[in-house]
């Protein structure tokens, strides 16, 4: 798909064929082994064009994986949050410490201030850009994303109540 190389006119003919056929421009330019640009360019030269419908529905496909793929991260950024959470809440916090030889484990009945400060944050991050992905496909918007942030700002004991 070089840019300069002339299509040769079996490609040509291939092309039109399959212009004919209702395939699509990116899946012809694929099969032929030529630009995009040039299936567009024989397209035009031929008086043809490519099926609104087909390009409809490939786009469609495209949103609903792209929705299904965002749905699997929210999840997963969800119970990375709860692992975090549920790690910081234990009646044990065990860690690793740097030692001159090498490293001990370590238990506490709670994170370290630092430690606590970056889980804290890191939940923080997690909830907020699942909020943010969640608001792509949904119809909520922001009072849906107030009430998710209320929700978290209570399991962290940053609001008493909720709000009214």
């Amino acid at each position: 798909m070089a840019r300069g190389v002339p299509v040769q006119p079996a490609q040509r003919a291939r092309v039109i064929d399959l212009i004919k056929l209702e395939h699509g421009r990116n899946a012809i330019a694929l099969e032929v082994g030529i630009s995009t640009a040039a299936v567009s360019r024989i397209a035009k030269a031929a008086g043809l064009s490519f099926k609104k419908a087909q390009t409809a529905a490939a786009t469609e496909v495209r949103r609903i994986d792209r929705a299904a793929t965002r749905a699997d991260i929210i999840d997963r950024m969800y119970k990375r949050s709860q692992k975090i959470l549920t790690r910081l809440e234990a009646d044990e916090f065990t860690y690793r410490l740097a030692t001159a030889t090498g490293s001990d484990t370590v238990s506490d009945a709670a994170a370290p201030p630092g430690d606590e400060k970056n889980l804290a944050s890191a939940i923080g991050i997690y909830m907020d850009k699942a909020t943010r992905l969640e608001l792509v496909d949904s119809d909520a918007g922001e009072s849906g994303a107030r009430s998710m942030l209320a929700d978290l700002g209570q399991m962290l004991g940053l609001v008493d109540t909720p709000p009214a």
